[in-house]
Order: structure tokens, then sequence, then C-alpha cells
């Protein structure tokens, strides 16, 4: 019924990934768990007969991985999960079970309190700041309900659906500009935060967050120029870059006080505040150079082939 798909490249937690898809409470309605990329850790066992890892000889973009994946699933829902998630185990039923209500594409939640200590809370401070920012209307506390877009880390669809859309794009940004196409298309994006998933990722240094929430505002000034229909034309945005730089923390503190007010789910974690107008000054930074360095073009076509009836055959 659904085929889960995990780009991986090297995740040291992707047998943690694996091991949590089988305790799954509708582990029977898992058709098969595809796995594409590539694992020097050895943590994926060739010889296991639910999983068919797709090994890959160079490194590919997350968008691509699962557009492989795609041509080996066959299940009527296509579950798209990072190697860095770890899902809870009622996550496959809890999105099926909003499948089942109608909604054609469903996102799940991230958990903020499910991670790792470190040496005086450190590590884990800077990844739930991340995690706070990154997925802030998607956290196990905000509300059910139709969103404008979705991230791809608990990320379920029909298969008609992805197909129709023809796919993600092959380059940085394409879980957003997947959603923004649906938002064109008119195809309503549900989110439940009941199924949720555990973001172990391995930002645990104000640096690696700054570095993040910087490449995230690089994509975003990326896809304005793919989607016009946004309202935000970089060409004109370009002559105000030397105000975004200047006002990029003012901006940043406006930005996370909205958003504070706007998700009273986010007011248990008042410690986190200063850690997000870190990372949404980093955000703005990011646009800034992205906006001054880079002509706007559209995207690379992609290459994604919708699968035929006929399933390829598995790799050796």
């Amino acid at each position: 019924m659904i085929s889960v798909i995990i780009p991986n490249l090297h995740s040291p937690l992707i047998g943690a990934v694996i091991a949590a898809l089988r305790r799954q409470t509708a582990r029977a309605a898992i058709s098969e768990i595809i796995i594409v990329g590539q694992d020097r850790h050895r943590q994926i066992r060739p010889d296991a007969p639910d999983v068919l890892f797709i090994a890959t000889p160079h490194r590919l973009q997350q968008g691509a991985a699962r557009n492989l994946g795609v041509q080996y699933a066959r299940g009527t829902y296509l579950l798209f999960l990072d190697a860095d998630c770890i899902p809870q185990p009622d996550l496959v039923a809890k999105m099926l079970a909003a499948h089942q209500q109608g909604y054609p594409v469903v996102g799940g939640a991230v958990v903020l309190a499910d991670l790792p200590h470190g040496v005086y809370g450190m590590p884990r401070y800077w990844m739930q700041c991340d995690n706070a920012l990154a997925f802030a209307h998607a956290l196990s506390h905000a509300p059910a309900g139709l969103r404008q877009s979705l991230a791809t880390h608990a990320f379920s669809i029909q298969r008609e659906t992805f197909i129709g859309l023809g796919g993600f794009r092959e380059e940085d940004g394409e879980d957003h500009d997947l959603s923004y196409r649906m938002r064109q298309a008119g195809i309503p994006m549900y989110f439940t935060p009941h199924a949720c998933v555990a973001h172990h990722h391995s930002r645990r240094t104000a640096r690696a967050v700054w570095a993040h929430l910087r490449d995230f505002g690089h994509t975003n000034a990326k896809l304005w120029g793919w989607h016009p229909q946004l309202g935000r034309n970089p060409q004109r945005l370009r002559r105000y870059v030397p105000a975004i730089i200047a006002l990029a923390l003012p901006l940043a503190l406006r930005d996370i006080l909205l958003l504070v007010l706007h998700a009273p789910h986010l007011w248990a974690y008042p410690k986190l505040w200063a850690g997000m107008v870190w990372g949404k000054w980093a955000w703005y930074i990011g646009v800034a150079e992205r906006l001054r360095y880079t002509t706007p073009r559209p995207p690379v076509p992609t290459r994604y082939a919708p699968p035929s009836l006929a399933q390829p055959e598995p790799p050796a």
C-alpha cells in the first residue's frame, strides 16, 4: 500500500531508521523500503528481504535520489523520509489515516524533545534551535490543517499525484519547489502533528546552524526566481541588498517575535528563541548573498521519467 523511499548519503542513523520502520504498528501496510545513495557505514544489509538498496556510484541530489526510488516503488502512496529522521512507531498508521480522510498529500511533524544530550546540553540546544526554526510550522505541537508548503522529512503523497506533477526538481530546494507547484495546481497539502519523526541531524554548534540557515536563505532566493507568482522579484530585490545586510539582525528579531506570537506551541521553548534569531539572521545574510552574486535563472528541467507499468530490475 505504501512505499517508503529514503535518500541516503552515509547517514550513521540509517540503521536506526530501518529498525524504526520495522517496528511500525502498520508494518503490514509497507510494501517496501527503498534506500537510494551510499552507505559507507555498512548499516544496510544487502540481503535484507524487506529493503531494496539502490547504491549509486556518485552522490545524487536528494530530489534525484527520490525520483530514482520511485522508479522501483509499487505502493499506492509514496512516503519520503530523510535518513536522519527516526519515525515514531505509529507514523505510517497516522499518515495512512490522513490519506483515508481524502488528502492526497500529507506532511508529518518533528518532535523537539527527542534529541540526544551533550556536554552541558549545548549540542542538543543547537539541534533544537535548528529544528524549531527550519520546521517552525511542522512541530509536533503545531495544529493540524492545510498548509501552503510541506517539507519532505516525513512526506507522503499519492503515487498518481506525484507522477502527474513530474516528480522532484533535481537540485536544492526540491521540496519547497514541489509545494509551490502543488499550490499552483490546487492540490491540498495536509499537515498532521500526530505522525512524528525525531530529526537527529548533525548541526550541533552555532556555526553549523548559521551555515545551514544561510544555505536556506540562498535556496529561498533562488526559488523566488523560479516562481514569480510568489511576488518576490529577485532582480528588483537586488537593489535592497545593502539594506537587507544592514537590517538583517533587526529583521530576524522581528520575524521570530511574530513567529512566536502566532505559534503558541513555541511558547514552551523560550530558551530557543535566541538561537532561532541567530539562525534567522543567517537566513537574511544568505538571501542577500544570493541576490547580490547570482543572476536569476529558470530551474533546470527535471530528468524525471514516470515509471512504466513494468518495474525495472533491482540492482545487483
